[in-house]
């Protein structure tokens, strides 16, 4: 089933698998995702209770449910569960790649062009972030780990995920060349000011902190 899925989206596109539903119920409260796929026969829980932990966490992420011969009546309980849409594990690749894509768009349309922390203003279509009115002059890699962070502000990012957001191709891109654009960015966003944005948490990644979101 893996495969299949895998086979259904572009060989840049990077995956995480979890090996059983609670697993995959962690993984949507501490990392960003663009789409997740939930099997509903998994080994240790349902599917819809990890669809149902993953709302009940404040994660918006788009929920495709795998179901296997399922009434009318269950899949009903499903979507109304919070999932986005349901296929059957016998689907056709071209089909689910399409309902796939459906769901993304609707997810990049329905984002705000601007992201407000506390002073801090990232203006996500001119590309470029203003603190206490100062254009803060961020290059291509400051900016895009600056949104990835302001798209999830108040949330632990892990490096593994800023490095696989930044690189298309980051076979030979290590932990070193993140934190090199990390204090860099930090230069621009931080230090000038009084308050630090920038959040290491330790052995887990970082994290955009504050408040008065345009989102």
């Amino acid at each position: 089933m893996i495969e299949k899925i895998k086979d259904c989206f572009d060989k840049q596109v990077y995956f995480d698998i979890a090996d059983n539903g609670l697993d995959g119920a962690y993984y949507m409260q501490s990392d960003i995702y663009d789409l997740c796929v939930i099997d509903n026969n998994l080994s240790d829980i349902k599917g819809s209770e990890v669809l149902k932990l993953t709302r009940a966490g404040g994660s918006t992420i788009p929920i495709i449910v795998i179901i296997n011969n399922a009434n009318n009546v269950y899949i009903e309980m499903v979507l109304d569960s919070g999932a986005d849409d349901c296929v059957d594990e016998n689907f056709d690749s071209i089909i689910f790649s399409a309902r796939a894509r459906s769901l993304l768009r609707r997810k990049f349309v329905s984002t705000s062009n601007v992201t407000k922390t506390g002073d801090l203003v990232v203006d996500y279509k001119n590309k470029n972030a203003v603190r206490n009115g100062i254009d803060l002059n961020l290059r291509k890699k400051e900016f895009e780990l600056l949104r990835v962070l302001a798209l999830n502000k108040n949330r632990i990012v892990s490096k593994d995920t800023l490095i696989y957001k930044l690189w298309n191709d980051p076979g030979d891109i290590c932990s070193n060349s993140l934190e090199v654009h990390m204090r860099n960015l930090r230069l621009k966003v931080d230090k000038p000011f009084k308050k630090n944005l920038i959040k290491t948490i330790r052995g887990f990644g970082y994290k955009l902190e504050g408040s008065s979101s345009l989102r």
